[in-house]
């Protein structure tokens, strides 16, 4: 009896370290920056792309946090009278990530904005907020710009639900929502990204999943959080790119947010995976032809 204690006991530690670990690693992800993309030989802003493009640095406040800050690109586009995109990475990501879909964009935009999410890139320290309240954030950036230009919101995974969040609070601003690998439910890339990690997640993700709902936004259950319900509320076309190899966010989950969509459009992409559409010439074609004719669609 006194060893089958010892052993519960143990097991319960254990399990709440696990728990805890996992609780971490979500809301402290890797912050990919400057730094990372120069150690990979990458370009780290768009001064270093061939050919190079003009860019202006600034920042944004997080509307509850006045000491936060979000930095931002705000790069120049080539067509000025067109709308101005505004890019949210993906989670454990930065605004580095525009850099692979500039070509998608500026031909058609006056402006490509960047900026990093809270908890990630060169934000201010603190926890990342898996999609639960960055809308709020992205909507103070909204309202920065001048009203002559439409807006249109680009996300990519995480960024997918921070931008419909927003377009639907937002809805007289936006006139134009695309989303790349987005998810339905929080759990579904946690649980993916942690098994091809070979992280265990079985007993210990919806517990640490609890903590930060709890921690986030007091929603423990992560009530509302289903983005095909909330993609049916918006107002603006809406455009959903998504590869069949996405071994992160399945491809299930884009073709029930774009059918839930009043005005929702689907374009699925062979031989790509989650991280790899715009590096393969074939999906980045089809993807900058499928993004450059949806905008020009919303004029």
């Amino acid at each position: 009896m006194g060893l089958l204690i010892l052993l519960t006991l143990g097991f319960l530690v254990f399990w709440t370290f696990l728990v805890l670990l996992t609780l971490h690693a979500l809301l402290r992800p890797l912050r990919r920056s400057y730094a990372w993309c120069v150690s990979r030989s990458q370009p780290a802003d768009p001064s270093e792309l061939t050919p190079p493009r003009e860019f202006a640095e600034n920042s944004i406040t997080e509307p509850t946090k006045p000491h936060a800050k979000c930095p931002t690109w705000r790069i120049t586009g080539d067509n000025p009278t067109g709308p101005i995109a505004i890019f949210c990475h993906g989670w454990s990501e930065s605004k580095q990530s525009v850099l692979q879909r500039l070509d998608a964009l500026t031909p058609s935009c006056a402006a490509v904005i960047a900026w990093d999410l809270p908890g990630h890139g060169e934000a201010s320290p603190g926890p990342a907020r898996m999609g639960v309240n960055e809308h709020r954030a992205l909507g103070a950036l909204i309202e920065s710009l001048p009203p002559e230009h439409p807006v249109i919101l680009v996300g990519f995974s995480l960024g997918c639900g921070v931008c419909i969040r927003a377009a639907i609070e937002q809805p007289d601003r936006i006139v134009g929502v695309i989303i790349e690998a987005p998810y339905r439910l929080p759990w579904t890339p946690a649980r993916n990204v942690m098994a091809l990690r070979g992280f265990p997640h079985r007993l210990n993700l919806r517990p640490a999943l609890f903590l930060a709902g709890l921690f986030l936004d007091r929603n423990p259950l992560w009530r509302g959080f289903d983005r095909a319900p909330l993609a049916a509320k918006l107002t603006c076309p809406l455009l959903v790119l998504h590869a069949h190899d996405d071994e992160m966010c399945p491809i299930a989950d884009g073709r029930s947010i774009a059918s839930a969509s009043p005005d929702g459009r689907m374009v699925e992409f062979d031989g790509a995976a989650h991280l790899t559409l715009w590096f393969e010439q074939d999906t980045r074609d089809k993807a900058c032809e499928a993004v450059e004719e949806f905008i020009r669609g919303l004029s």
